[in-house]
């Protein structure tokens, strides 16, 4: 039987580079989440529908499926799923919760279907992620059927990390290498607010659903041109009261976040 890798979680911890480096392996048949389609399923029975429909035959290479959200929305039927594959190995590229807290929370801000006050995205979410914020609890979630890799390895050394995917796959060293752009310049709080307020104001002021996505991707498109420069966000929120007000709002609330999450 040919190595098989089920990558589960962590979202925000580096899934986009991982899915685009073992992608990108000649030696290595990659299945991605949306051939998987899960986390709209809400039975074992359709976790496991969805495998087995993915999963090729006879695969005759080693075979990395991948589907970062699963540990967090699905993981006890998930495990239940994959008592089918008995053999193989279940991923998690572990990140603490806080920094997957922030860096989700810049990304919800800049997406019409989020742009809301910091506390209604807190709300929803903080349960999720005490739910996974650390490694005992994930491991517990997954009745310790569970592989971790390190994020901070991802991030400080690809070349290690990748080669440990490698391994899991039963590959040589360097048989999955880093992509060349790993990942996106971070998002500074000032653009969040920026973004975060931009958002809001479109929502009052435009009551068409499709001229608000066709003006949202607008807005988005000329964000992500800009956001290298930080710099030009923390002008403009330092010019403005209002912005300014949200930017206090939004670390006092990041700083609630972090000790509950802290404290797990």
């Amino acid at each position: 039987m040919v190595p098989l890798v089920f990558h589960v979680g962590l979202m925000k911890s580096g899934s986009t580079s991982l899915q685009k480096a073992v992608k990108s392996a000649s030696q290595v048949q990659f299945i991605s989440a949306k051939e998987v389609k899960a986390t709209s399923l809400r039975s074992v029975t359709a976790i496991s529908k969805a495998l087995s429909r993915t999963m090729p035959a006879a695969p005759l290479l080693p075979l990395f499926v991948s589907h970062e959200a699963l540990v967090t929305v699905r993981a006890p039927k998930l495990i239940t799923a994959l008592a089918e594959y008995p053999e193989a190995t279940v991923l998690v590229v572990w990140r603490p919760a806080v920094e997957r807290f922030e860096s989700h929370y810049k990304m919800a801000v800049t997406r019409a279907g989020l742009a809301q006050y910091p506390n209604d995205f807190y709300t929803a979410r903080t349960r999720s992620f005490l739910r996974t914020s650390s490694r005992e609890k994930i491991s517990s979630l997954l009745r310790g059927r569970v592989e971790f890799l390190d994020f901070s390895e991802m991030r400080d050394s690809p070349t290690t990390f990748y080669d440990r995917i490698s391994a899991m796959l039963s590959l040589p060293a360097g048989a999955i290498q880093p992509p060349e752009k790993a990942y996106n310049v971070a998002m500074s709080i000032d653009a969040a607010v920026v973004a975060l307020n931009a958002n809001i104001a479109a929502r009052r002021l435009i009551g068409n659903k499709k001229k608000l996505v066709e003006g949202h991707r607008a807005l988005m498109q000329s964000f992500y041109r800009i956001r290298r420069k930080n710099g030009v966000f923390t002008q403009l929120v330092e010019s403005d009261p209002q912005l300014l007000a949200m930017r206090d709002r939004i670390n006092a609330e990041l700083a609630e976040i972090r000790d509950t999450l802290s404290r797990g």
